[in-house]
């Protein structure tokens, strides 16, 4: 280094200190997961993975038009059928875009005569930390074995 200067190790009566690095962020990461269900009135009305996926990009297109429903990507990574629950994969970038639509898109669901809402319970950058949340709450989330094989399908698609 410059003017004698050590860098993460300094001379301190003849010992030497253990070296570190500084690890910065230095933006965010290429994908954002929503913890997302969807409430009906009537409670027996059963919703398939792919119409909760069809109603996610509905209310995209219905909040932001055309354009806003073409998305890079939404991937559905895990559905619970009876629970209408799933945790959905987007972009970065269209992040906002996602949880704006499902946010105000609340009141204007019909599917079959009963209307729904979205309920978007945990938003984060990091997939595991769903898996942390769902063992302190003892809820529905990912288990262990679910972000292993998730991530495994993840890093083949990339």
């Amino acid at each position: 280094m410059e003017n004698g200067s050590t860098h993460g190790t300094e001379s301190l009566e003849g010992s030497r200190l253990p070296t570190y690095t500084r690890i910065i962020n230095k933006g965010p990461l290429p994908y954002y997961y929503l913890d997302v269900s969807y409430d009906i009135q009537n409670g027996g009305v059963t919703l398939p993975a792919g119409r909760f996926k069809t109603v996610i990009l509905q209310a995209l297109k219905n909040i932001f038009g055309t354009a806003g429903g073409s998305l890079q990507t939404l991937d559905l990574l895990k559905y619970d059928v009876e629970a209408r629950r799933g945790i959905v994969r987007v972009k970065y970038s269209d992040m906002v875009k996602v949880w704006s639509s499902l946010s105000f898109y609340t009141d204007t669901i019909d599917i079959n005569g009963t209307r729904g809402v979205f309920r978007i319970h945990q938003v984060s950058s990091h997939l595991m930390s769903f898996a942390v949340i769902g063992v302190l709450l003892g809820g529905w989330c990912l288990s262990f074995s679910d972000w292993c094989f998730i991530r495994r399908l993840v890093f083949v698609i990339q």
